[in-house]
């Protein structure tokens, strides 16, 4: 297995200082806790320049400058800017781990992957992520019945550690973004002032992204019976601006399931609620949910 940082570097906006140290110290404390992993670069050549002038290439144990040749920049909106990451996946074979320059892993990758098929960093709430069927997309993209709840049904997955450990999904994953992506322009149906509130300004990326995953995983789970194993490395749930910590139960869904319930609401002025039950001693843990809504 490899591990891999992925990044293009935009010429109007270069990464400044700060953002380069911590990626060389990402590259440093990779080979602490994770030496008997490779990880490599993957960028442009133009990039690798750059990268080339700060000396940082000479961290990783290769740098790759080829994926890139035949990226479709035409087709790709800026709103969908993590896309290299994703055209990157496409190019690769499971298992892998890719996660972001900006973040220095103390976690050892093939002890956490141990028996599962996707790894990622924590779930989000999909408050601010706002309504998915407002992204405008590209024309190949259908919203079925089934992909319309399962978007409903799950929590975004956090992608700045992605971990791929089934070719697959790997292969399905990839289709579907670039199904959403290629041609779309990202932008918000019939943007209001008031709608602005509950869109974060990556909400075209990140719902095409994290939570395209989780409502993929979930798709293959209950339509096609298809057991996907998920797991998170932080067992919290992100909304706009705190974390709040959730019983590990509901990262593994496959042999838990009975342990946990998800209560929605009937009415505009309640709130979802999960329901999760301690195996010890049958006490219940109730955590209130403001979820976006999908209609």
């Amino acid at each position: 297995m490899n591990a891999y940082h992925v990044f293009v570097v935009n010429t109007k906006s270069p990464p400044n200082g700060l953002e380069l140290l911590v990626q060389m110290y990402s590259c440093i404390y990779h080979k602490r806790v994770n030496g008997d992993t490779p990880l490599y670069l993957i960028t442009d050549k133009k990039s690798k320049e750059f990268y080339d002038g700060w000396n940082i290439t000479p961290l990783y144990d290769g740098v790759i400058t080829d994926y890139f040749d035949d990226y479709p920049y035409d087709d790709i909106s800026s709103n969908f800017w993590a896309s290299p990451k994703i055209w990157a996946m496409s190019k690769l074979k499971a298992p892998f781990v890719i996660y972001d320059t900006d973040l220095v892993l103390y976690r050892n990758l093939k002890k956490d992957s141990v028996g599962v098929d996707i790894m990622y960093l924590h779930l989000e709430s999909g408050i601010s992520y706002g309504n998915p069927l407002d992204i405008e997309h590209s024309d190949k993209w259908e919203w079925d019945e089934d992909m319309v709840k399962s978007f409903k049904d799950t929590f975004p997955m956090n992608t700045a550690v992605f971990g791929v450990f089934n070719d697959e999904f790997r292969k399905e994953y990839v289709d579907n973004y670039f199904k959403f992506v290629l041609g779309g322009s990202g932008e918000v149906k019939n943007m209001t002032k008031e709608k602005e509130e509950f869109y974060a300004a990556s909400s075209p990326q990140i719902i095409a992204e994290q939570w395209l995953l989780s409502a993929l995983i979930n798709y293959k789970r209950v339509i096609n019976k298809k057991q996907i194993k998920s797991k998170s490395l932080i067992p919290v749930i992100f909304t706009s601006e705190d974390f709040y910590s959730v019983n590990e139960l509901l990262y593994n869904l496959d042999d838990n399931s009975s342990n946990l319930a998800l209560r929605r609401s009937v009415a505009t002025d309640e709130n979802d609620l999960l329901l999760i039950t301690n195996a010890d001693d049958g006490t219940m843990a109730v955590f209130s949910l403001l979820r976006a809504r999908v209609s």
